[in-house]
């Protein structure tokens, strides 16, 4: 019988223990398919930059000689918007399969491939977090989403830096959740949908939505803190876990009863695709920091006292 840690597919020699690393092969794909259906059926971040009349109207009156009306209003450029989505849209679709590739193939390509949509990735989270009025929290938001990717190159790359790696995917989980809870507990206005949610979800007052959303933010802040307390890790982690994967599922569960199920699909689906490495990140930590610090598990440091 193979061991849970074999390698079942002997043209790649995993990085990491079979199952965390499927984990991590699937997380950097969900980010990419789903991002990928946005761009491609939805609309997406782009025009936050293209149509910054603050930010581009010296250069389109500059260079174009055009007003900055007539440029707004071109055909032209709607289209060239629209066309520069789509390929983006294709990158992060051919990013996706490839992940999948490296399942099997570990090599420069696929890897050069993922860090292409890793990189516009980072641009998509950049132009969401302008859409939101520059709020830093938004961007680090999208912590997980650009980081599993990397981490997946990272770790093909340097699978000798196991311990840094933990450390980088730990800080990734962490900066999401703290992003989450800033916005939960009002540091920044408390997005809409957030309220919606609750109390379409829960079948509660706006007043209890925002109660309960104040309680899921302070524990946000804590689970972010306890994930570099070696005592404290596995409550910090199994909290990521259950939030992180029940937000993403959210999304999609929201519309059931309301939408019908193409619909429902179509419209919602793809949000929770790319979220669910929110969950699936701290789930293949728990295994890979328990291997790596086994007392930590049981409360306990190890005997150099030194923390992972």
């Amino acid at each position: 019988m193979m061991s849970s840690d074999s390698h079942p597919l002997p043209h790649l020699r995993y990085p990491l223990p079979a199952s965390a690393y499927l984990l991590l092969v699937i997380s950097a794909a969900l980010v990419f398919l789903g991002r990928a259906y946005q761009y491609l059926c939805w609309d997406a971040p782009l025009r936050a930059f293209f149509w910054d009349q603050a930010l581009l109207e010296p250069f389109v009156t500059r260079w174009s000689g055009h007003s900055w009306q007539a440029y707004v209003t071109d055909l032209q450029v709607v289209e060239n918007i629209t066309r520069l989505q789509f390929a983006i849209g294709w990158l992060f679709l051919l990013a996706g399969l490839g992940a999948l590739l490296l399942l099997r193939w570990n090599n420069k390509w696929l890897r050069g491939l993922l860090l292409a949509g890793t990189v516009f990735l980072g641009l998509n989270a950049l132009l969401d977090a302008k859409e939101h009025f520059y709020h830093l929290i938004q961007l680090l938001e999208h912590s997980i989403q650009v980081g599993v990717p990397l981490l997946l190159i990272l770790i093909l790359r340097q699978p000798e830096q196991k311990k840094w790696w933990l450390l980088g995917a730990k800080v990734v989980v962490a900066l999401t959740f703290t992003a989450h809870g800033m916005y939960a507990l009002g540091v920044y206005p408390v997005p809409a949908n957030f309220v919606d949610m609750t109390i379409r979800l829960l079948g509660v007052s706006e007043g209890t939505a925002r109660t309960f959303l104040l309680t899921v933010g302070a524990l946000d802040l804590v689970a972010a803190v306890f994930l570099f307390l070696p005592r404290l890790v596995w409550w910090g982690l199994g909290y990521c876990i259950l939030w992180g994967t029940l937000t993403a599922l959210a999304r999609t569960v929201i519309g059931i009863g309301l939408l019908e199920p193409v619909a429902l699909v179509h419209q919602q689906l793809y949000q929770t695709v790319f979220r669910l490495p929110h969950g699936l990140l701290p789930l293949l930590l728990w295994p890979l920091l328990r291997a790596e610090n086994p007392g930590a598990a049981a409360g306990a440091k190890d005997d150099s006292g030194a923390t992972i």
